[in-house]
């Protein structure tokens, strides 16, 4: 198995030659791939063109100091996680940082032993690691959050941000933003037959035949068992009427397998642009969207209105 540290580099950032050449022999031989920089222009520059997994940083050198290096790299999105080793002398107290969630830091007092600078590398690395594992099951969580557990569609959560951002556009710069709202017809009696699984099994497959209608800048979201929205911005009403048509359509002209049975299903839907006078988070949008998808039923069913 390939040692992980040979994917690993260290950008040590260092004025003095004769330190670059006593720290990065011992790194290298350690496993770990040494990029040197001597002055603090130069390591920005490279931390632009790969981002290095921990960063050996003089504090006092000419052109630019350590610590304003130090804070440009803390204020940096790309590179506000990487621990960073601090070299300096006697006296210097380390650098107090205010950003929250940013990376490690360690104070190490010149001349530094380059085997206690590998330590303290090794264990800058060990929290990283760990760290890096939590904001990603962070990220896995908060995604779950957002999303729909059977069809992996938005969930309502997401719907309401998104529409604020939508409508914010909209007030902004006069973007216009629509809704698709597609409600299955006879859902009541489909939940009195048919048990939940079958249900979900459905609200698959139906979610997979709406999706296929996106554009990338679309957003699809199930916001109940039988309910889904799809929100296309910079789109008018009447331009939306191919998309839903589409949909209606497409679900008509398909099976659906429920459990042991195969049936036909249909659609309502409801479609709202988002007007001045209506409130800056769409709610509005949605309201006269399933009001209209309520007269769609009450039609019998199989139908498309455009919301007045």
């Amino acid at each position: 198995m390939k040692d992980p540290k040979e994917n690993r580099s260290i950008l040590v950032v260092e004025p003095e030659e004769s330190v670059i050449g006593q720290i990065a022999p011992v790194l290298e031989q350690a496993g770990y791939r040494v990029i040197a920089a001597r002055d603090g222009f130069k390591a920005l520059a490279a931390c632009k063109v790969r981002t290095p997994d921990l960063i050996v940083l003089d504090l006092h050198m000419p052109l630019m100091s350590g610590r304003d290096v130090f804070m440009r790299l803390r204020e940096d999105e790309k590179t506000r996680h990487i621990p960073i080793i601090c070299l300096g002398n006697e006296g210097d107290a380390p650098i107090q940082v205010n950003l929250e969630e940013v990376g490690d830091q360690d104070l190490l007092i010149k001349p530094v032993d380059p085997q206690s600078l590998l330590a303290h590398a090794k264990a800058l690395f060990k929290v990283k690691t760990l760290r890096d594992e939590l904001r990603k099951k962070e990220g896995q969580i908060k995604e779950l959050s957002l999303t729909d557990p059977v069809t992996a569609l938005r969930n309502t959560r997401y719907l309401t941000e998104f529409l604020k951002q939508e409508v914010g556009q909209a007030m902004r710069y006069g973007a216009p933003v629509s809704i698709v709202v597609a409600e299955i017809d006879q859902h009541k009696e489909l939940s009195r037959v048919h048990g939940q699984k079958a249900i979900d099994s459905m609200a698959v497959q139906v979610a997979a035949i709406i999706t296929r209608q996106n554009r990338q800048a679309d957003v699809c979201a199930r916001t109940g068992a039988y309910e889904y929205v799809l929100v296309l911005p910079h789109t008018q009403a009447q331009n939306c009427l191919e998309v839903a048509e589409r949909i209606r359509q497409n679900i008509a002209a398909s099976t659906f397998t429920l459990g042991e049975k195969i049936l036909s299903l249909t659609v309502s839907i409801g479609i709202c642009q988002w007007r001045e006078g209506m409130d800056n988070e769409g709610k509005g949008m949605v309201i006269k969207a399933r009001q209209a998808v309520a007269q769609a039923h009450a039609q019998g069913g199989n139908t498309t209105i455009i919301a007045s």
